[in-house]
This record gives C-alpha cells, structure tokens and sequence, in this order.
C-alpha cells in the first residue's frame, strides 16, 4: 500500500528517480537516532559510548547488545535500576553473552544480581560508574549503558535517567 501511494506521488509531483534517491540518502546520512535508544554520544577517553537509557528489559539490553556487536570493540555494559519483583535476573540464554562482556550493575538491582552470585562488578550509582571509567586506562573499547531495568530506583523515569548519563559522559 505504501509503495504505491509513493508511487503515485512520484508521478502526479513529476518527480525524477535520481532526485528521489538522492533525497532519501541525504535523510540517511543525516538522521542521528532516537534520544536515549541506542543513541551514539560520542567518544569519552577514546571508548565510544551509547545511550540506550530505554532500555528497561532483558530482551531491550539483549538487543543492543547485538547492534553493537559489529563494532568488534570490547564492552563494558552498564546496566541496573529498580526491580521489578519477577524476571530480574537475566535469562539463561542471555547469561553466556553477558560473560563476554564487562557489566558493571547498579542501583537495587545492581546490588540485587550480585547477591545471586552473576560475576557483575556492583557500585551504587551511575556517578560513581562514571567516575570509575574516566579513571581507568582503558585503550579501546566501547561503552554501552542499557539497563535492562526500570530507573525509578534513582530516576524519575528514563529520560531522566538518559540525560543524567550524557551529562556524566560530557564532564
């Protein structure tokens, strides 16, 4: 249906198919994401960091986990929030993709996943996450902050949460 609207337009607007393409690589070239899905930041210390602060399910986490995989860039994914009281932990199948990654959990959740014994580095707050990567000596890399939980343990709501993240990532 769609394609045959755009069609129609195409013929009744006299449009030529080079300008049409042309257009559409130019909106390509230029749409930068969504806020706080998958959203690049930029480069802190030369890791690149991404903004998925919607991110509030394992099945969310687990999907931007695979979209950056393409980077082929170590990972240290940053995860935690308020618990849902079911489904905190992270399914089995989910559990071997997070050995491969560096996962620094916090907040209830955070402290939650480490009392149940997941080899996830626990700190209380994003701030204090933030502090940590700025001091390491890390080379390369990527940062990836996908929660996998609701922010309402020390968010508002999750463009809260997202905001608070770049604005750590900045200073």
């Amino acid at each position: 249906f769609c394609w045959l609207f755009l069609k129609e337009a195409i013929v009744k607007l006299n449009l030529q198919e080079e300008s049409i393409k042309s257009a559409f690589q130019k909106v390509l070239n230029e749409f930068r994401g969504v806020e706080h899905r998958l959203e690049y930041i930029g480069k802190m210390k030369g890791l690149e960091v991404y903004n998925d602060a919607k991110s509030t399910n394992w099945l969310a986490t687990r999907t931007a986990l695979e979209a950056v995989k393409e980077r082929a860039l170590p990972v240290t994914l940053i995860l935690g929030g308020q618990l849902r009281g079911h489904n905190d932990e992270p399914p089995k199948e989910m559990i071997a993709e997070l050995s491969k990654v560096r996962v620094l959990s916090i907040g209830e959740s955070g402290a939650f996943l480490k009392e149940k014994g997941h080899n996830f580095e626990y700190y209380e707050s994003l701030n204090d996450v933030m502090k940590l990567l700025k001091n390491e000596e890390l080379q390369e890399g990527l940062v990836l902050f996908s929660p996998a939980f609701p922010s309402f343990d020390q968010f508002k709501n999750y463009v809260e949460r997202g905001r608070a993240f770049k604005a750590l990532v900045k200073n």
